[in-house]
This record gives C-alpha cells, sequence and structure tokens, in this order.
C-alpha cells in the first residue's frame, strides 16, 4: 500500500513551492488571486466600487450604477454558509434590452462576464473583479449594452 500511494519527486516539489508561499502571507494574495478575493478589506472594495460605477456611468450615460452595501459568499465546497460582507455596483438598464438579455450578452461576450441578477438589476460583485479587469468588464458591459 505505501508503495501505491509514495509521492514523486514532481508533486513533492509542487507542495514544497506551494508551502513556502505560505510564509510569506502578503505575496501569497498577489499569487493566489482567491485568497486576494477572500481577504480585500471592505474600504477597499468600496474604493474600487466607486471608480468602477464612476467609469460605467461615463461608458453609459443613460444607465443607472449605484453602489451598494451587499454580501458574498465564499462558495458551496468547504465553506457554503460563510457569508462576507462586500461591495456590489448595481447596473439597472434604461434600454430597450431586458435584464435577462444583457445577462446572456455578457456570458456569451467577447470577455465573458458572470453576474448576478437580482431585483431585476445586474449585480457586479467587487470581490470578483480583479483591480487590472475594470477596464475589460467596462468594455463588456458597453458591447452588451449596445443595440446591435
Amino acid at each position: 500500500m505505501a508503495r501505491a500511494l509514495r509521492i514523486d519527486k514532481l508533486r513533492m516539489a509542487a507542495l514544497e513551492a506551494t508551502l513556502e508561499l505560505y510564509f510569506s502571507p502578503e505575496s501569497l494574495k498577489t499569487v493566489v488571486p482567491t485568497l486576494a478575493g477572500l481577504t480585500e478589506s471592505k474600504v477597499s472594495l468600496q474604493t474600487r466600487a466607486e471608480a468602477l460605477a464612476a467609469k460605467l456611468r461615463q461608458a453609459l450615460p443613460g444607465d443607472e450604477f449605484i453602489v451598494a452595501d451587499d454580501e458574498s459568499f465564499a462558495g458551496g465546497g468547504s465553506l457554503p454558509a460563510c457569508s462576507l460582507k462586500t461591495m456590489v455596483v448595481r447596473w439597472m438598464h434604461k434600454g430597450p434590452h431586458s435584464i435577462d438579455e444583457l445577462a446572456r450578452r455578457l456570458r456569451t461576450g467577447e470577455c465573458p462576464v458572470l453576474a448576478r441578477i437580482n431585483e431585476n438589476q445586474i449585480i457586479f460583485d467587487l470581490r470578483t473583479i480583479g483591480t487590472s479587469e475594470t477596464g475589460e468588464l467596462v468594455k463588456a458591459v458597453s458591447r452588451a449594452a449596445s443595440n446591435s
């Protein structure tokens, strides 16, 4: 049994590299985006949400983008009921497309975007949006809202 379950050199090297990352928690957040999202402060999330909303308002002046408090969940695996305070941008579209159609266009666009729908609004949770992804998100939202 020990022979069948023995760890090889490649797995040992991967395990060692992973454990070394945990000796420096701050650098770990830059390497593992999930940890960065789970540990980001609400103040930081609010700052990023305000900046995103401003960019979206500029790109789509006829629509409404509201920054709001909300709740995120870490996932259904090991933390199914672990909620986290978060900041979201709520998109209320004033154009001809339904919310379901906009969500479909976001999912199937050039840069796919998955967003929640709640109370006839599309919700962008800043815990799930990397700091470098804001520009692409604004472009994707603009394309989804276009009449073509």
